[in-house]
């Protein structure tokens, strides 16, 4: 009896044809294929199994969550099986063994390109890079990602006792819940991330005290330049180059950033402009256009 509610509950996903969509379009391209898609959607229903507490109304709704939670690996690899789905993952490894050739330095500006091209894209309208491509510069380690963004539950479920007879009555409650709303939007935000959106939930992981890039976080207030940035338009977001500081800027900077490492405290510079904090060999300097100045901009003109 359960193989045929699993069976029936795989057909009515594999029915709605936005999810069917977005999930051929997760296995088909790079850099998430067949496993990682299965995998995250795996992790996605149990997430769905536990939103659904919030829409129960009867007895029966909460056998339905039971019924999920526990066979949400069955569910999801009899829905796998249903599409057209090659389970080969593609790998192209002339193009991993390029990368090893080239120096980090060289790396480091041409990912500083991708993104600027991209962010360009979005304010013009033309071509660059696809966003997966942008995330990879932003989370090369995909799967540690996919562990701790599309995270398990915490704790024991409740067991299916089995007193489910079929989903005939049940298909309006799955369909119309906010649970099921909230199951397409994550599924569409992994297959089909906004570059805000993988940047906030990267920002989030990292600023978990047991990250390995939690110093970092801390260091440069990545929660701070989220909030700055996301009202900016991508257009006026760019790397820094050495280039754009004169000599005359460098100069004054150098001693400004000796004294104060000296008093140990920042200083106010009026009617000197503050100076940028020497980068070390692997940092990168960001610089963006406040909404603010764009206001004024536009007032005066």
């Amino acid at each position: 009896m359960d193989s045929l509610l699993i069976q029936e509950f795989a057909n009515l996903l594999n029915e709605d044809g936005v999810m069917l969509s977005l999930l051929l379009i997760g296995v088909s391209k790079e850099p998430i294929g067949f496993e990682r898609m299965r995998n995250n959607f795996r992790r996605l229903l149990k997430h769905f199994a536990n939103n659904l507490k919030a829409d129960i109304l009867s007895e029966s709704h909460r056998d339905l969550r039971r019924f999920i939670s526990s066979y949400s690996v069955m569910i999801t690899c009899e829905l796998f099986a249903m599409a057209p789905i090659d389970e080969q993952r593609k790998i192209k490894p002339t193009v991993l063994e390029a990368e090893r050739g080239i120096p980090s330095a060289e790396k480091r500006l041409a990912h500083q390109r991708k993104v600027e091209s991209y962010l360009q894209s979005l304010h013009s309208g033309g071509t660059a890079p696809q966003t997966s491509q942008v995330i990879e510069v932003l989370v090369p380690d995909a799967e540690e990602s996919d562990q701790e963004s599309v995270a398990e539950e915490a704790g024991e479920d409740e067991p299916y006792e089995g007193s489910l007879q079929n989903l005939d009555q049940m298909k309006h409650f799955i369909l119309e819940s906010s649970a099921y709303q909230i199951l397409r939007r994550r599924l569409k935000e992994f297959v089909q991330p906004s570059l805000n959106c993988r940047f906030r939930d990267l920002v989030t992981r990292w600023s978990n005290p047991g990250h390995k890039n939690h110093g970092d976080a801390a260091r440069y207030k990545l929660r701070n330049l989220v909030t700055d940035l996301q009202d900016v338009s991508p257009f006026e977001i760019r790397f820094e180059r050495d280039e754009i500081s004169s000599r005359f800027v460098m100069f004054i900077s150098h001693y400004q950033h000796l004294i104060e490492r000296w008093t140990g405290e920042p200083w106010d510079w009026w009617p000197l402009p503050r100076f940028p904090r020497p980068l070390a060999e692997s940092e990168t300097r960001l610089r963006w256009k406040c909404v603010s100045i764009q206001i004024m901009d536009s007032l005066t003109q």
